[in-house]
C-alpha cells in the first residue's frame, strides 16, 4: 500500500494552477498502491506512481461521463492532467463522494441493509454492462475498442501478462504453459462472445461506497474495457466468502436484468485464471508471501476445474 506523501505547497499548487479552492485540510488514503489524497473533505486527488501505465485517467474521464448519464453514482471528474508540469506523476482530481466502502462496517449492518446494498450492486453492474461497444479492447479517446473477436484481446493480452509472470517469477513454467494452452483450446467459446460492452474490470466491495443500505458511489473505471459482460464477475466467489451474506442478493439483483450465459461456468475460471495471473505479478511484486501463496492455490484451483 503507498505511504507516499507530497509536500503541502506541491498540493496548494496543483490546486492553484487548476482554479480550485484553497486548501485548508490534506490526509491520505493508504489502501492503494497509487497515492489517494483528500483535500478539504470535499475532493480526492489519485496520482498515477506505476512505471507501467497501467491507469488511464483520461479513460474514466469518458467512462464516468457516460455513466453519470444512466444515473450511476459516480464521482465527477474536475480534472485530468497528464502533462507532468506540476508533478511528475499524472493525476486525477474529482468529488469526494458520500459514505464508506462496503467491506468497512459490513458486519454492522442489518440483514436487511446488507441484502439490499448487495442486490442494488448486481443490478448498477448491469446498467454499466448496458453501454455497447463495436469492437473488443481498451478504451481511448480515440479508439473505443480495438479487435473484432474477444478471443483476440484476451489471447495477446494474457501473452503480456505470462510474460511478466516469468520475469518476476510469479508463476512457474508449466503453470504459465497450461494456462496459454487452455485459453487456445477454448478460442470457439470465446470466440461466441459477439457483443462488446462496458466492463468495470475490478467491481469489487472495495471500489463500491454506502451510507447505511444505500449505494453512494461506483469508483475506478481506471481498468474499463470493452469486453464481455461476465468478465465482471470473474472471482467474485472469493468476495462471497469475505462478505457473509452478500452472494445471494447480489446475484438475484444482477440476474432480475440479465441471464448467465451457457458456457457461464467455463468462461468464469477462464476469466478468473487470466485475473489471477495478472495479479500474481502484483502480489510477487509488493506483498506478503502468504498473500502469494493463496494466489498460487487459487490459480491452481482453477486449472484443476478446467482440465477435470
Amino acid at each position: 500500500m503507498s505511504k507516499l506523501r507530497f509536500k503541502e505547497s506541491i498540493i496548494k499548487k496543483i490546486f492553484k494552477f487548476h482554479g480550485l479552492e484553497d486548501v485548508k485540510s490534506i490526509s491520505y488514503i493508504d489502501t492503494s498502491y497509487n497515492p489517494c489524497i483528500i483535500i478539504n473533505d470535499k475532493y480526492v486527488i489519485r496520482m498515477n506512481i506505476r512505471k507501467s501505465g497501467i491507469l488511464h485517467f483520461r479513460k474514466e474521464y469518458l467512462v464516468m461521463n457516460w455513466l453519470k448519464k444512466l444515473t450511476i453514482p459516480v464521482p465527477k471528474i474536475l480534472v485530468v492532467d497528464d502533462t507532468r508540469k506540476l508533478i511528475k506523476y499524472p493525476f486525477i482530481i474529482m468529488n469526494k463522494l458520500e459514505g464508506t466502502e462496503v467491506n468497512s462496517g459490513w458486519n454492522q449492518l442489518t440483514s436487511k441493509e446488507k441484502q439490499k446494498i448487495a442486490f442494488d450492486a448486481g443490478v448498477y453492474l448491469t446498467k454499466i454492462h448496458s453501454i455497447q461497444f463495436k469492437e473488443f479492447g481498451d478504451i481511448r479517446a480515440n479508439t473505443l475498442g480495438e479487435y473484432p473477436c474477444w478471443y483476440d484481446y484476451l489471447i495477446i493480452t494474457l501473452k503480456k501478462q505470462l510474460k511478466n509472470c516469468a520475469k518476476y517469477k510469479s508463476v512457474d513454467i508449466k503453470t504459465r504453459k497450461i494456462t496459454l494452452d487452455l485459453f487456445i483450446q477454448n478460442k470457439s467459446l470465446l470466440n461466441a462472445v459477439k457483443n462488446p460492452v462496458l466492463v468495470h474490470g475490478d467491481y469489487h466491495f472495495r471500489n463500491i461506497l454506502h451510507k447505511k443500505d444505500k449505494i453512494t458511489g461506483i469508483i475506478d473505471f481506471e481498468v474499463a474495457i470493452a469486453g464481455d459482460s461476465e468478465f465482471d464477475l470473474k472471482n467474485i466467489e472469493d468476495q462471497f466468502r469475505r462478505l457473509e451474506g452478500f452472494e445471494k442478493p447480489f446475484m438475484k439483483g444482477y440476474l432480475s436484468k440479465t441471464k448467465l450465459s451457457k458456457d457461464f461456468k467455463i468462461k468464469y475460471s477462464l476469466y478468473t485464471l487470466f485475473f489471477l495471473t495478472e495479479l500474481s505479478v502484483t502480489a510477487r511484486r509488493f506483498w506478503r508471501k502468504e498473500t502469494r501463496e493463496r494466489i498460487k492455490n487459487q490459480i491452481s484451483a482453477e486449472i484443476a476445474k478446467l482440465t477435470g
